[in-house]
């Protein structure tokens, strides 16, 4: 009877911490989710930068179609206006510098991946399938020998990262043209606070934020497959603990 007395309490006690218990195998289990959740997240960006890397981005070059169009129409409507013939002139020159200043930019100081060149007038058309014949040289000359046909591509331009934002930066968007979903790196700060207060073209910003996504681009691969690996015999010390308790 002493021996039942003695025992009672400690059945109550263990009656008591078995809900504790049990919340900690169920908190246990949860962080092991997510955990779980954002190794995969990590691991899909690793397997996207290796594709990337093995691959090609394609840079599109920006043509001001329209702009250029609706000042040549202005000119030929108003044939006595300088103001008008200047700032067509002054429209066509800044988007010719801008593309010459981004093919030396992604030619001379890129190497995450091979490049080659679009202008933004053809993106249907490789979005569509479109292999060969829409790509242009380093000379800005088309060059219809340019094929990517049975390569991973990816295209790169300056955009803003999400709706309503007006933060100007270097892309990189996977080949349906849908933002590369993080950790991923896939937006670059275009300008920074000192090209702004300078007021620099972007002609003569593009170096600095090629340069940029370069470092960001062989930094994530680098350090994020050693993370992973890290990562991977941590969740499977860490199951293997649970399924023991």
């Amino acid at each position: 009877m002493k021996i039942l007395q003695k025992a009672i309490p400690i059945i109550m006690l263990c009656f008591l911490m078995l809900p504790i218990s049990i919340l900690g195998q169920e908190e246990n289990t949860r962080l092991i989710k997510t955990k779980k959740f954002k190794q995969l997240e990590l691991k899909r960006a690793v397997a996207q930068a290796k594709k990337l890397s093995e691959g090609v981005l394609i840079i599109r070059l920006t043509s001001n179609n329209r702009k250029i169009k609706a000042l040549e129409n202005l000119v030929r409507d108003h044939p006595d206006s300088n103001r008008h013939r200047k700032l067509l002139k002054k429209t066509k020159q800044k988007t010719l510098d801008m593309q010459k200043a981004t093919i030396t930019a992604y030619s001379n100081f890129y190497a995450f991946s091979d490049v080659h060149f679009i202008m933004d007038l053809d993106m249907k058309k490789i979005l569509n399938g479109t292999k060969k014949g829409i790509f242009y040289n380093e000379y800005l000359e088309k060059d219809t020998t340019i094929d990517i046909t049975g390569k991973d591509f990816f295209f790169s331009y300056i955009g803003n990262p999400s709706a309503g934002t007006n933060t100007r930066s270097l892309l990189i968007t996977d080949s349906k043209n849908q933002l590369v979903p993080k950790p991923f790196p896939f937006s670059i700060l275009f300008a920074n606070a000192l090209d702004k207060v300078l007021f620099k073209p972007d002609s003569k910003i593009i170096i600095d934020a090629v340069l940029r996504q370069q470092e960001a681009l062989r930094n994530f691969y680098v350090k994020a497959r050693g993370k992973l690996g890290k990562q991977e015999g941590l969740l499977e010390r860490e199951e293997l603990k649970e399924t023991k308790q």
